[in-house]
């Protein structure tokens, strides 16, 4: 699943991931090989937890590739503090299915830590099946990605995070769109207040919206 979910990232269109990819990881492998023992063996002799928190810094992308550099690596890539802040941005593939999948997969394995997590927006069912093994998490970011449209980023997605009851979370920021902010209130009172009876330590939400829409919800 890491192959398809980042193969767009890495500039390979799906389905060809492995048609031309296979010789040029071949010879990057060979490349890498001569100075393999020097950039694995100068960290190896890292402890374990400096070695997670210099990973901890990598990109997303870049904490999934380092699990396959040598079995210290992949120890230090599975440790709970590399996987303390997770921010992804937008999609990594043009299969919405392909992308939650992964996401998914990936929090199954090592999200259960994580305090800090952002992502695009998602079907609300699979936020909520997301957050079951984000148990941790306190800051919540979900963005609307330039060009999406108003299938998703609904109050239905503040209705799964009440659902998935997320017991730490403190802060959450979603974007709602105009149309489900009303002129007095603006925002779907029932979503609030299953939001704050599931989430009792929220102490802040940000509903901001883009220009020329530039509202701001803070509570």
């Amino acid at each position: 699943w890491i192959q398809g979910f980042w193969g767009e990232r890495m500039g390979m269109p799906r389905g060809h991931e492995g048609v031309g990819s296979a010789d040029g990881a071949h010879a990057e492998a060979a490349e890498a090989g001569a100075h393999r023992s020097v950039s694995t063996g100068t960290l190896a002799a890292c402890p374990d937890a400096l070695l997670a928190k210099i990973l901890s810094h990598a990109s997303v992308h870049g904490r999934l590739l380092s699990r396959v550099v040598s079995r210290a690596w992949r120890a230090s890539a599975d440790e709970p503090a590399t996987w303390e802040h997770v921010h992804i941005t937008e999609y990594t593939c043009s299969d919405l299915g392909l992308f939650v999948s992964g996401l998914t997969s990936l929090a199954e394995r090592s999200l259960g830590s994580t305090t800090t997590l952002r992502i695009p927006v998602i079907p609300a069912h699979r936020v909520e099946a997301l957050l079951a093994h984000c148990g941790s998490v306190s800051h919540l970011s979900i963005d609307v990605p330039d060009g999406e449209g108003g299938a998703h980023h609904s109050d239905y997605v503040i209705a799964a995070v009440s659902k998935a009851s997320p017991p730490h979370l403190r802060h959450l920021k979603h974007a709602l769109p105009p149309s489900l902010l009303d002129s007095d209130e603006r925002y779907h009172r029932s979503s609030l207040r299953a939001l704050a009876k599931s989430c009792p330590n929220l102490r802040s939400l940000d509903f901001s919206l883009p220009a020329p829409c530039d509202v701001a919800v803070h509570r």
